[in-house]
Parts: structure tokens; C-alpha cells; sequence
């Protein structure tokens, strides 16, 4: 599902209109995802949301986007762009990007895994990135992590960081985060799926979707659909 690995939250919901499948008093409610599992797709679509992603990565998905009304603002490392109704944009796997919805903006997504995402330059680093998403739910410590590549802790951070865009612990708690949104999207209940996903209890991951996403597990899951072949 798509990797969304933000560095740190700053996330504004600030007034959206009661539109899509269902209506929500929640702030959140023009926030809107289908997923299919099996090929590991997502379309999120946002509509009249005001919402600032920060600087983040999709670690495994290319981004294609479409503004449909409104306007996007889009900074990656090359510039800040402002994309306006009809205009596209794509964002490959591994590339550090902020977005902004700005006011009556209405927005469709799209994440697709790449077919051969960037590799981190280092392969022990790019290592690490690998078992950490294959496993998230398995304890790794920056401490284990450091000695798996035979570098300091502060060397290995700054690797890390370089070719993610994010730190080790930040990577970690996204790809939980990931793991439990699969979970619960195949009915596990909220604890079940905290316990299978690494978090420390049900209120550490519900802390987590919030950071992620501004949303709690089950206001996710209320906004999550089945996309239909």
C-alpha cells in the first residue's frame, strides 16, 4: 500500500465539505481511500481540503497526482511548484517531497510500486531500509542497526537520512503504521493488529495514525474502500 513516511507531523485540516461516499462531522471527512490489496494500489482522493503534508517519502510507490480543482503547491529538492485544475504530477519512489492542498483544492492520488525504485548508494543502508519494511513489527534497535553496517550511530544516521529522507526511527514508525493499516483493512480488531505491527500497545499506534495521517485507526478505516475490479 502506499508508503506515505512523513519526517515529522505538521499536518493542518482545516475546514472540508461534506462530500464523498459518506458524510463526517470530523474535520477529516473530505479524506477518501480505495485500496486493493493484491496489487498493492491506492487512489486517495481529498476534496475541499485545506492540508499540509510535510517534507516525506514513498518508499516502494511512484505518485501520480491530479489536480482536479483548485490548486497544489509541490516542493521537492528541485523547487516549489503550484499546480493548478488539469495539471499532473508524478513523484518517484524515494523521493523526498512536501505537499500542500490549498484552499477548495480538490486533489486525486495514486500509488503504484515502482517496478525498480532508486537503491540507496550505500547497499548496507539500503539493507537496513529493506528489513525494516519487510519487517516492521520486528524489534531493530539504531543500535543493531549501526552494527548490522559496521558504522557508528551517528555515521549510519546521516547515511540513513541522505538516502531515505528520513531518520531510522521515523522510516520504523511509518512502515508500522503501514503494516497496521493493512491489518485492519483485512478486519483484524485495533489491539490485534497494534500487537502484530510492532506498536507498543493500541495507544501507541493510535498516536502514530495520528501523526501519519490526522486520523484515529478507526476513522481511517470508516474512510477506506474497497477499490472494485
Amino acid at each position: 500500500m502506499c508508503d506515505f513516511l512523513p519526517v515529522r507531523s505538521t499536518i493542518k485540516c482545516i475546514k472540508l465539505a461534506a462530500r464523498g461516499p459518506r458524510a463526517y462531522s470530523n474535520p477529516m471527512q473530505g479524506i477518501v481511500y480505495y485500496y486493493d490489496e493484491e496489487s498493492r494500489v491506492e487512489v486517495v482522493l481529498a476534496r475541499d481540503a485545506e492540508r499540509a503534508y510535510p517534507p516525506h517519502v514513498h518508499a516502494e510507490h511512484r505518485v501520480i497526482g491530479r489536480v482536479l480543482s483548485g490548486c497544489v503547491r509541490l516542493e521537492t529538492r528541485t523547487g516549489i511548484r503550484t499546480l493548478g485544475e488539469g495539471e499532473s504530477f508524478t513523484i518517484p519512489a524515494g523521493t523526498v517531497h512536501a505537499l500542500t492542498i490549498l484552499p477548495g483544492g480538490n486533489l486525486r492520488t495514486e500509488c503504484f510500486l515502482e517496478e525498480d525504485p532508486a537503491p540507496a548508494a550505500d547497499p548496507r543502508v539500503r539493507a537496513v531500509a529493506a528489513r525494516i519494511m519487510d519487517r516492521p513489527d520486528d524489534p531493530f534497535s539504531l543500535d543493531d542497526m549501526a552494527a548490522f553496517t559496521g558504522y557508528s550511530r551517528w555515521h549510519f544516521c546521516r547515511l540513513f537520512r541522505k538516502a531515505t529522507g528520513l531518520t531510522p526511527h521515523a522510516f520504523q514508525l511509518a512502515c508500522k503504521v503501514r503494516l497496521a493499516r493493512r491489518l485492519l483493512r483485512e478486519g483484524r480488531a485495533a489491539a490485534e493488529a497494534a500487537a502484530l505491527a510492532g506498536f507498543a500497545d493500541q495507544s501507541h499506534m493510535h498516536k502514530a495514525f495520528a501523526l501519519h495521517h490526522g486520523l484515529t485507526p478507526r476513522q481511517f478505516m470508516q474512510r477506506s474502500f474497497p477499490l472494485r475490479r
